[in-house]
């Protein structure tokens, strides 16, 4: 197992990133939009805390937990390293225009529906591709190997769709599909930008703006990453425990 899919190094660059994104997605965000009272510093502080403390952990964990040879095993230890990030900060700062500027009932449920039902339809489309793509031909079983205490893959899969997902009958799913992961990487470089830009929204009083403009960016990159989590979990939670079943036989890694 190479250090890349290694869930022990996993653990430990989580307790790297998700202070360090919590801090800078999250904490700097509220601090540039909102009072910087008293009270404020301190909820400020208790988050840091508790973003550090939570490195600490993964960190330990990350000593602690030996490298496993089941690859169930090793899903439920990265899905273990990864799930705050669903969460913290873009999950949660996706919905700040909700959360952090008045609205009407109306509005509120209105807005809440259409940012659920978008999220769905684009965690169905991907789980929809990946089937397509890795299931529908007996692509997995095709490259398994059956022993008699164990069964092993010949390769290992990503649940990077490839070829593109993204029919390219129209304009616009062309571009799209001729972008591919592009679109991602420019929103994320731009993310950042939307500190500065608050700092002078701010001063001219359109904290509205700032929140709902760094709202829609997190929401790109929630999408991203809701779509590759919910693939992960169907592949290792629901089609490795499917052939574990069927073959009732463990899945190991192929070193």
């Amino acid at each position: 197992m190479n250090n890349i899919t290694s869930p022990s190094d996993k653990l430990k660059l989580a307790a790297i990133s998700i202070p360090f994104f919590i801090i800078l997605f999250f904490v700097l965000p509220l601090w540039l939009m909102f009072s910087s009272s008293d009270s404020m510093v301190f909820f400020y502080k208790c988050i840091v805390f508790a973003s550090i403390l939570i490195g600490f952990f993964y960190y330990i964990a990350g000593l602690v937990i030996k490298p496993p040879i089941r690859v169930f095993s090793i899903a439920v230890v990265n899905a273990f390293s990864i799930w705050l990030y669903a969460i913290f900060p873009f999950g949660f700062l996706s919905l700040g225009y909700l959360i952090f500027v008045p609205h009407n009932i109306v509005f509120l449920i209105l807005a809440s529906a259409f940012i659920l039902i978008v999220a769905m339809l684009w965690v169905a489309i991907k789980l929809a591709a990946f089937k397509r793509i890795f299931l529908g031909d007996g692509l997995i079983e095709k490259n398994l190997i059956v022993s008699e205490s164990y069964i092993m893959l010949k390769r290992s899969f990503s649940i990077d769709l490839t070829p593109s997902v993204v029919p390219t009958d129209s304009l616009l799913s062309k571009y799209l599909a001729k972008g591919k992961g592009k679109i991602v990487a420019v929103v994320s470089v731009l993310v950042p930008a939307g500190y500065a830009i608050s700092q002078i929204s701010n001063r001219l009083g359109a904290v509205d703006m700032t929140v709902l403009f760094l709202s829609l960016l997190s929401y790109g990159l929630t999408l991203h990453i809701w779509g590759k989590m919910a693939c992960s979990t169907y592949f290792h939670f629901f089609v490795i425990r499917g052939l574990e079943r069927k073959y009732n036989k463990p899945l190991i890694v192929n070193f």
